[in-house]
């Protein structure tokens, strides 16, 4: 039977996620693996992508999919299920769910919940910081548990340091490799904002995107809201779109279908105003400028993988000035995507070592 890999941390809808699920995709593919998911996104947003669900949602301690498990195997591979003990390669593409923030059940839920002899790999991801005892102890069972752990930004890298004196590779975000044809429709700028933002700064921040919307209107720019995620961003998209029509100013509000849309989109714009991560990755990996609107030091380091400095310059004077745009089109931007993209090569080199995928060593 053919190969079976696990992606861990892939939440539908939101596109970012999605990516990171493609660009595992396009590797599993290549070492000739078939692909699983844990059953808890909706079964739709999975139809366009050819992978399998894993037998298993935990609730209150008990596997309640594990009946299916019992099927036999012709039953199970008309149904799309696989078990468990069937999976023989783990990939995490959390993102960011690890640390500071995040609530220590999501990790032990999702990297220690359950018994398994399959390789677990931490792909690049943002960690926050380990502080307690207790969050110190879970993240060094997760070092012991994990074959590779790779983190996405310096400053990751150092939290786990600091929590388990393992200081873990450093490897940039995996979908900038991802390639996709730019839309044919151009658009002058786009804002993808996200609710985390406004959870942490209230409705100021939906505020400023108002205020810098009238003024790039006013100065003769078109504006493009994009939803890079789901609901809760559509509420603020929403939100902002209204309030921009009662003054009598019109923007275009778009909700790709796909994360592989909305990078096409985002590749096909003069600007990106980027409150979403992977709408900021998706920029990043095209030359497209753009300026970050975050919630965490993963914006500045991804913008720092290219000496980007937007701490001093306001989201107008960025988007008119002619020496921050001509940054992105450098030549020395060019190498520097390059470079990235042969980290990358190399990373996915390491975690395939062996013909089959399963040939890696600890």
């Amino acid at each position: 039977m053919q190969a079976i890999a696990e992606i861990k941390g892939i939440a539908f809808p939101n596109k970012g996620a999605e990516m990171l699920l493609v660009a595992c995709l396009e590797q599993l593919k290549k070492h000739g693996f078939k692909t699983a998911l844990e059953p808890y996104s909706p079964y739709e947003y999975k139809l366009p992508y050819p992978v399998f669900t894993k037998t298993r949602i935990h609730r209150f301690g008990v596997n309640i999919l594990a009946p299916l498990s019992c099927l036999p195997v012709y039953a199970r591979t008309r149904l799309g299920f696989v078990r468990p003990s069937e999976i023989s390669l783990t990939l995490d593409a959390s993102g960011f769910a690890y640390g500071t923030p995040w609530p220590d059940r999501i990790a032990k839920e999702r990297l220690l919940g359950e018994k398994t002899n399959s390789p677990l790999i931490l792909l690049p991801q943002s960690f926050g910081e380990f502080t307690t005892n207790a969050q110190q102890n879970l993240v060094k069972k997760i070092m012991s548990r994990a074959r590779y752990v790779f983190a996405r930004e310096q400053e990751g890298a150092y939290n786990i340091e600091m929590a388990t004196g393992i200081k873990p590779k450093v490897v940039p975000d995996i979908t900038f490799a991802v390639s996709t044809p730019r839309s044919p429709i151009e658009r002058d700028i786009i804002i993808a904002p996200n609710f985390q933002v406004r959870k942490r700064e209230g409705f100021q921040y939906v505020k400023n995107l108002i205020v810098t919307i009238e003024a790039l209107l006013g100065s003769g720019r078109r504006v493009t809201i994009l939803n890079h995620e789901g609901i809760k961003d559509a509420q603020i998209c929403e939100t902002i779109c209204s309030a921009i029509r009662e003054t009598g100013g019109v923007v275009e509000y778009i909700n790709p279908a796909t994360g592989i849309e909305a990078k096409s989109v985002i590749g096909s714009c003069k600007f990106v105003i980027a409150s979403r991560y992977h709408a900021l990755i998706a920029a990043l990996s095209q030359g497209v400028p753009c300026i970050p609107l975050g919630w965490s030091y993963k914006y500045d380091a991804a913008m720092r993988l290219f000496d980007i400095n937007y701490s001093d310059v306001s989201i107008v004077d960025a988007i008119n000035s002619e020496k921050y745009i001509n940054h992105f089109k450098s030549q020395k931007y060019e190498t520097r995507l390059h470079e990235i993209k042969d980290e990358l090569i190399d990373m996915w080199g390491i975690i395939f070592k062996g013909s089959d995928g399963r040939g890696v060593d600890k």
